[in-house]
C-alpha cells in the first residue's frame, strides 16, 4: 500500500496516541483506530479502560452501553464485560462461560495523553511509549489542540512533516515564503534512535515567519536550527532553537528566545484517514496564556491547510501512486528515509506474525 510495497499498512506492536485525557471518562466513548474500534472509558478509581469496541455477542456499539461501576454493560442484550474484558453477566441466563471475553487494550496515560498498544499485548512495554524532552515535561509548556480526523492517509503526513520545504508554498499566506528555510539543504542525522531532518539558517529577516512564531516586532533578524524529529510514526516533532536579534545599527542587540516545537501525534483510523492530536511546546514564556493561544491558533491555521493539501492527495493516490515513477528530488532524503524506516518495522512485524488479524477500513 502505497507509499510502501507492503500489504498491511501500519504496525500494531507500536504505542498510538488513542485520545486526549480530558475526552475519556464515565461516558464510554467510541473511536476507531487503526481499523478497529475501540471504547474508552475511566473507571472509579480514575484508570482508563480502552476495550474492543463492539460486543462480541452481536457486535453492537459499546459506545451505546453504560457503565455499571467498572464494567461496560452492551446496550443490546446487557452482557457486562469487566475493565480486564471477562464477561460476567448474560442476564438471560445464570452461567456465564469462562472463555466469553472482550478484548482489553494495554493503556498508559502521560500527561494529556492515552496511549494504545493495538498488537501483541505480551510485547505492550508502558517504557516504549515516546518521552521528548519537551512533552508535558517541568519547564516546559504544552499547549495543546484540537483533534482532527481527515481522509487521507498517515503516511503522507509524514512525508509532508519531513519536507518542510513546503512551508513557502502550503503556508505562504501565513508565514510568508520563507525562502531562508525552504533553499537550506537538510542535514539528516540519527542519535539514540531518534532520527532528525535540520535545516539550520542564518541573518534571517524576522518579518513574515518570526511574526508568526513569536509575535511581530520583537526583533529585526533570527537565526534558527528547524528539524523533524521522527519517535516513530506516532510522534514527530517539528521545530527546534530560535535567537532574536534587533538591529545592529541601533543597539547591536541579541536575545537567545529559547526552544519551540509543533507536536504532531499521528494515529491512523483506518487504511485511508488518520486522526491527528498535538500541540506546540515551549521553555520560555511560561505562563503567557496569550501567546499560548496565538501558538495554538497558528498550529490550528498551518495543521487546516497540511490537511486540505492531504485531503486533495489521497483520492488519486490508490490509482496514480507509484513509487517507481514519482518524481523525487534532495528535499525528499528525509522523507525517504522515514518511509523505508516505516517499511522495515511493518515488514518485521508481519515476518514474526504479530498481525496476522484482517487489516479493516
Amino acid at each position: 500500500m502505497y507509499p510502501t510495497n507492503l500489504s498491511q499498512p501500519y504496525p500494531f506492536d507500536q504505542w498510538w496516541v488513542g485520545a486526549m485525557s480530558h475526552e475519556v471518562g464515565r461516558a464510554p466513548m467510541l473511536r476507531t483506530l487503526l481499523g478497529e474500534p475501540v471504547v474508552f472509558y475511566r473507571t472509579e478509581a480514575g484508570r482508563p479502560v480502552a476495550m474492543q469496541g463492539l460486543c462480541p455477542h452481536r457486535m453492537y456499539p459499546m459506545g451505546r452501553g453504560k457503565l455499571k461501576g467498572d464494567a461496560m454493560e452492551c446496550g443490546y442484550h446487557g452482557f457486562t464485560f469487566d475493565s480486564t474484558g471477562a464477561c460476567i453477566r448474560i442476564p438471560s441466563q445464570d452461567h456465564v462461560p469462562a472463555n466469553f471475553r472482550a478484548r482489553v487494550y494495554p493503556v498508559a496515560e502521560r500527561g494529556q495523553w492515552i496511549w494504545i498498544w493495538m498488537g501483541d499485548p505480551e510485547r505492550a512495554d508502558a517504557g516504549l511509549v515516546p518521552d521528548p524532552p519537551c512533552l508535558f515535561k517541568p519547564g516546559w509548556e504544552m499547549a495543546l489542540s484540537r483533534v482532527d480526523t481527515y481522509p487521507a492517509r498517515y503516511q503522507i503526513l509524514l512525508d509532508n512533516l519531513f519536507d518542510l520545504s513546503h512551508l513557502g508554498f502550503i503556508h505562504a499566506s501565513i508565514v510568508g515564503e520563507v525562502n531562508e528555510i525552504v533553499k537550506e539543504p537538510p542535514v539528516i542525522t540519527e542519535t539514540d534512535g531518534i532520527f532528525r531532518v535540520t535545516r539550520d539558517s542564518k541573518d534571517n529577516p524576522y518579518a513574515g515567519f518570526g511574526d508568526f512564531m513569536f509575535g511581530p516586532g520583537r526583533g529585526t533578524h533570527y537565526d534558527s536550527d528547524v528539524s523533524s524529529d521522527y519517535y516513530g510514526p506516532c510522534l514527530v516533532l517539528s521545530g527546534g532553537g530560535f535567537r532574536i536579534r534587533a538591529d545592529r545599527a541601533r543597539d547591536g542587540g541579541e536575545q537567545y528566545l529559547g526552544s519551540l516545537w509543533f507536536v504532531h501525534a499521528v494515529t491512523p483510523e483506518t487504511p485511508r484517514s488518520t486522526h491527528y492530536f498535538g500541540g506546540v511546546s515551549r521553555d520560555f514564556n511560561l505562563g503567557d496564556e496569550a501567546y499560548s493561544r496565538l501558538q495554538v491558533d497558528n498550529y490550528h491555521a498551518v495543521r487546516d491547510q497540511d490537511i486540505d493539501a492531504l485531503s486533495a492527495i489521497e483520492p488519486w493516490i490508490d490509482t496514480h501512486g507509484n513509487t517507481r515513477k514519482e518524481l523525487s528530488a534532495f528535499q525528499d532524503g528525509g522523507a525517504i528515509r522515514v518511509r523505508r524506516m516505516l517499511a522495515a518495522q511493518i515488514e518485521a512485524e508481519m515476518q514474526r506474525g504479530a498481525a496476522s488479524r484482517p487489516v479493516r477500513g
